[in-house]
């Protein structure tokens, strides 16, 4: 999908994603609140990137994005971090992770997976040796 950061932001607020909007090569909010003001309003989504066009777009985990968990796997050769191995290892004892996911690839080299699960998953990070896990966090 071409287009601006701003038509970005309203398509995923239209399939259920609260957004929000944060500096540019960041992961600092550009609202007082953060996640906590991530929203599904068009209007609102509207009025924040005419306001900061060139903000990036970060994505509420939990209930406010419809039980959106993300598992950040990092890698980092200089700390010797590699969440891909950690999380094959993970798997061998715990069994796949579902493969039906969107895959995102972070500006530092990592991964990020995207699922949706209802049940109560509370808001964890490093479990794991590069791997962080986000999710139902309660937003307000």
């Amino acid at each position: 999908m071409a287009g601006s950061m701003k038509d970005h932001a309203l398509h995923y607020a239209q399939i259920g994603l609260a957004v929000f909007p944060i500096k540019p090569r960041s992961k600092a909010p550009l609202t007082v609140h953060g996640f906590k003001d991530a929203s599904k309003d068009q209007q609102q989504i509207d009025e924040w990137w005419n306001r900061w066009p060139s903000a990036n777009i970060g994505i509420a985990t939990g209930q406010a994005s419809g039980g959106l968990v993300v598992i950040d796997l990092d890698v980092d050769k200089d700390k010797g971090i590699d969440g891909r191995v950690t999380l094959r290892e993970w798997e061998e004892e715990h069994g796949k992770l579902p493969t039906d996911t969107w895959l995102a690839i972070t500006g530092r080299g990592g991964y990020h997976y995207f699922y949706r699960d209802p049940s109560t998953v509370k808001n964890r990070t490093s479990i794991y040796k590069g791997i962080d896990i986000r999710g139902k966090v309660d937003m307000l």
